[in-house]
């Protein structure tokens, strides 16, 4: 692909590796533009600021906005392939006119949310490859399935927090597992860093325990840090979804132990039930042997770890 050149919008979780994605990306194609859903490059921070504004100030600031965005656009000439991920979702007009310009453009979207019918209707109409990350909708829908990527894989040689966890506290589920976690952490007396993010609003007292709840978000390379730190990180999916989260193979590059009630990792080249510790319920956590956090990680093969890179993720779904 080294004479292609690609347009890539990307979630905005991962605002802050823009430059890092780049960088991998460039070794790959010929051409590199990190956009966001408006079709503007993500480096053109004034603009952007100015778009965010006038849209913000009614019909007028509307028009001018758009008047702006379609100037970006036009700029988009003579590119092979247009990759929407996450939540980054083109219009349809504005890859109409993205295609306008690049008549060989191939539009493909990659879904790594649980997201609904109408959301993946509205996909098929714009682009002309789907992918998801969930093995039911592939199916439901007619999608490809493709498990997730990681975007850094460098390591940390000391890891000093025994157990972690970040998540957003969409459910009492997730409280009770983690104030039950914290439980476990403090009868072994392994080290924990748990965080729960919870809006002031919706504090109530059903949350005994607040220390290991934040009003605070988390950056992502923050998060980041603390996953490469970590010996083991917890995984809890939403009960909706059954796709591995970025957590998943954040944790294989970084050689992170994981537990998580996902049962379907099982089923995955990057298994070994001596890094992955599979739970059905919150009574399975008092049965995860010590042994499983003092024991060290075992390597993948790098070949299957590569496959999970954003390079190896972005190569697979524009090749197939």
């Amino acid at each position: 692909m080294k004479d292609k050149k690609l347009v890539i919008a990307i979630d905005r979780i991962f605002s802050e590796c823009y430059v890092d994605i780049e960088k991998k990306l460039l070794k790959e194609f010929k051409e590199v533009l990190i956009v966001n859903k408006n079709g503007v490059s993500v480096k053109k921070d004034i603009i952007n600021s100015v778009i965010k504004k006038l849209e913000k100030i009614g019909t007028l600031g509307k028009k001018i906005s758009n008047l702006l965005i379609n100037k970006e656009i036009e700029k988009i000439k003579n590119y092979d392939y247009l990759l929407s991920i996450g939540g980054e979702c083109f219009s349809k007009e504005n890859i109409d006119k993205i295609r306008k310009n690049s008549k060989s453009l191939s539009c493909i979207k990659y879904i790594f949310d649980k997201t609904g019918e109408d959301y993946i209707k509205d996909a098929q109409i714009k682009y002309d490859k789907i992918y998801t990350f969930e093995k039911g909708d592939a199916k439901e829908f007619n999608l490809k399935f493709r498990p997730s990527f990681f975007i850094d894989d460098s390591k940390e040689r000391i890891k000093d927090i025994d157990c972690y966890y970040l998540g957003a506290l969409r459910e009492q589920k997730r409280y009770d597992f983690i104030e039950n976690f914290k439980k476990y952490c403090l009868e072994n007396k392994l080290s924990y860093d748990f965080k729960l993010f919870i809006k002031k609003k919706y504090l109530n007292d059903n949350y005994n325990d607040k220390k290991i709840l934040t009003f605070e978000k988390v950056k992502y390379k923050e998060n980041l840090c603390r996953v490469k730190k970590a010996k083991v990180v917890i995984e809890l999916n939403y009960y909706t979804q059954k796709g591995l989260t970025l957590r998943t193979f954040e944790c294989l590059a970084s050689e992170t132990k994981l537990i998580t009630e996902n049962k379907d990792i099982i089923n995955y080249d990057f298994y070994n039930p001596k890094n992955i510790f599979v739970i059905d319920s919150i009574d399975d956590i008092e049965k995860i042997p010590k042994s499983f956090f003092e024991l060290p990680y075992e390597k993948v093969d790098k070949k299957v770890i590569d496959r999970y890179s954003i390079e190896g993720f972005v190569k697979e779904v524009l090749k197939s």
